[in-house]
């Protein structure tokens, strides 16, 4: 099964994000770990993409956010024609150090990164494409 979510850049859409995974799941027999944890890694990207990739004003964007299964991997894509950013450059931040002294941002993304098994970015006809994987071998009820 695959499904292609169309989303608009404003952060109310996150809800609509999170009832098409959590349909997609159980649709699709996937474990709770494994909706949680795309669930939270999409939030993640998505809000990112919201708050950041355009002007305050600058209103009416679609984001693209395609799930599907191909074998033993969940893929997930994200696709949104925002400012070029990629995610896969930021600095992976000193989660060791206190909080007083840490960085402010890019847990998201940190975060995503461990969720994820394998990302890749590309910066295809003005859009950005991020593409994320996690295995399910082993993983569905």
């Amino acid at each position: 099964m695959k499904i292609n979510l169309h989303l608009t850049n404003n952060i109310t859409e996150i809800e609509k994000l999170v009832h098409a995974v959590d349909e997609f799941g159980r649709h699709n027999h996937l474990p709770g770990n494994i909706i949680h944890d795309v669930t939270l890694a999409l939030e993640e990207m998505i809000s990112n993409i919201i708050f950041y990739a355009y002007g305050e004003r600058d209103n009416g964007h679609k984001i693209n956010v395609g799930l599907s299964i191909q074998g033993q991997q969940l893929q997930l894509e994200i696709v949104d024609d925002g400012k070029p950013f990629n995610p896969l450059q930021n600095p992976v931040p000193d989660v060791n150090k206190p909080l007083a002294e840490r960085e402010i941002g890019g847990l998201g993304i940190y975060i995503t990164r461990t969720l994820m098994d394998d990302l890749e970015y590309q910066r295809i006809n003005d859009h950005n494409t991020l593409t994320m994987n996690i295995s399910l071998a082993g993983q569905r009820c």
